[in-house]
Formats: structure tokens, C-alpha cells, sequence
């Protein structure tokens, strides 16, 4: 939260900014000891970022839908062999702020 609050101070004056670390509900009937568990991990974890995020993704990426897919193929690959890292890293954050 704090690199997030750094980014916007420049441009807003932050009011309120709350966050709650829960456990990551992807991983809900999982068992990250089971391969083809992982990876349906890893998949519905990173589909729901891409749900949020593909436009502003696809526009990083000059507009290359490859280059989108392959990233996100790459992204899967990373949460499939580092998947216990994230069962305690879904954050709901408010925040209420108000532009300089």
C-alpha cells in the first residue's frame, strides 16, 4: 500500500486509505499438492486480474494481443510454480481521495 500511496500523492491528497489481506478465494477446493489443482489455481487467479486489467494491458503492449497472451501465459507459469506464495495475498483496499 505504501508504493501505492507514494504513486498517487503527487497527484492527489489521499483522505482514507484502508486494506484487509484475506485469504485468496481462488484457492477454495484446491489442493496445491495436486498438479492439475495448481494450475486451475493459476489460471483463475490470473483470468481475474486479466478481467480487470486486459485493456490497460493490451494498451501497455501497443496493442499486440500476442504479446498480451503471451504474457499472460508467462504470468500463469509464474503463480503455478510459486503458488503457495499466494494464499494470504488478496487485498480489498478503499480508498478515497481527492485530486490537487
Amino acid at each position: 500500500m505504501a508504493e501505492l500511496k507514494a504513486g498517487m500523492d503527487e497527484y492527489f491528497d489521499i483522505v482514507k486509505m484502508d486494506e484487509v489481506i484475506m485469504a485468496n478465494p481462488y484457492l477454495e477446493g484446491i489442493s496445491l499438492d495436486k498438479e492439475h489443482d495448481r494450475e486451475m489455481f493459476a489460471k483463475r487467479y490470473i483470468d481475474s486480474i486479466f478481467a480487470l486489467a486486459n485493456t490497460l494491458l493490451l494498451k501497455a503492449f501497443g496493442g499486440d494481443e500476442e504479446l498480451v497472451v503471451k504474457f499472460k501465459s508467462k504470468l500463469i507459469e509464474g503463480v503455478v510454480a510459486r503458488a503457495e506464495e499466494f494464499d494470504n495475498d488478496y487485498m480489498f483496499a478503499t480508498i478515497v481521495a481527492v485530486k490537487k
